[in-house]
């Protein structure tokens, strides 16, 4: 079908086509030989152009947990881009392209959880009641402090047990399940964690519980952690304004010490737990099954600890 088109878009065509005539140049023997001859500079330009971009591009990244070359994450159950939806630079994003890559970071957490949630609620550690809640928050908001670095699943005492022990308590001084230590796992920005909880930064319940009983704990303490020496796990004490770790080896430093470690650093305003790492390409890592198993045998492994540490409803 031809259309037609009317005196004024005849008129705009012609002025468009007597601008490129008057502003355009026949290209001859001379202009080619111009460009030729320039060759060597318009790569220069190129290369200097392309190394800006390459500077800007790392600036933006600088804080960055690791390169996607760093590790070879193609065949693992977390890829690059989940690992990357954590880093710095993401974590206070609230758009829609950022969410969607929580939402699918949160299923395949929530995978592994349905895969050991059986095994593990046998030993009496139970996820938060409302289906909600059984994953961190996966969106900026003020309980996260603004930033999504995160996202994992709290194993804990159950809603019985919390109700209990908030018995007496005005309903705006009720302490949460996130107030109460837990065992939990979680990929972070710079891998996977599997660890006891001991603390957040404030109101945590158990470590008032601990401070108040650590001397008369002592001795069950220091046979817990004689018997988590190999496991290559360590104590964190997480100090957010000092933006500091102050940290002890469980198994390079003698228990005998964690006692005063723990007395000198553990403090309100400091996130405090016991860590068992794994990098982004551990083969613990490669599929569902092993992510599950390992995270089955490392909270089995903490639970008696746990236990010792958290006050819990008899």
């Amino acid at each position: 079908m031809v259309s037609e088109i009317d005196k004024n878009d005849e008129l705009k065509l012609d002025m468009f086509f007597k601008y490129c005539n008057d502003n355009s140049e026949l290209v001859d023997e001379k202009i080619i030989k111009f460009y030729k001859d320039k060759a060597d500079e318009f790569n220069k330009l190129k290369n200097t152009n392309r190394k800006i971009n390459k500077a800007l591009y790392s600036y933006e990244r600088r804080n960055d947990a690791f390169e996607e070359g760093d590790y070879n994450l193609d065949e693992m159950y977390f890829t690059y881009q989940d690992y990357e939806t954590l880093f710095l630079r993401n974590q206070a994003l609230n758009d829609a392209t950022i969410n969607v890559r929580r939402k699918l970071i949160k299923d395949k957490i929530l995978k592994i959880h349905k895969k050991v949630y059986l095994t593990l609620n046998k030993e009496n550690i139970h996820c938060h009641w409302r289906p909600e809640n059984i994953t961190s928050l996966i969106r900026p908001c003020e309980f996260n402090f603004g930033r999504v670095g995160w996202v994992g699943v709290r194993y804990g005492k159950h809603k019985d047990e919390i109700d209990i022990l908030n018995t007496g308590s005005e309903k705006d001084e009720e302490l949460g399940f996130q107030k109460h230590s837990c065992l939990q796992f979680c990929i972070t920005s710079s891998g996977f964690e599997i660890s006891l909880f001991h603390a957040v930064r404030r109101d945590a319940v158990d470590r008032k519980f601990i401070h108040g009983n650590i001397n008369s704990l002592k001795s069950k303490i220091l046979k817990e952690l004689y018997r988590l020496k190999g496991e290559g796990l360590e104590w964190i004490i997480h100090d957010n304004v000092e933006d500091k770790d102050y940290i002890f080896e469980i198994d390079n430093q003698k228990s005998e010490d964690f006692i005063s470690f723990y007395k000198k650093y553990d403090k309100e305003g400091r996130e405090s737990y016991l860590a068992y790492y794994l990098e982004p390409d551990d083969d613990n890592l490669k599929d569902l099954n092993s992510a599950s198993k390992v995270v089955i045998e490392k909270v089995k492994i903490l639970l008696p600890l746990y236990n010792l540490l958290a006050f819990r409803v008899k």
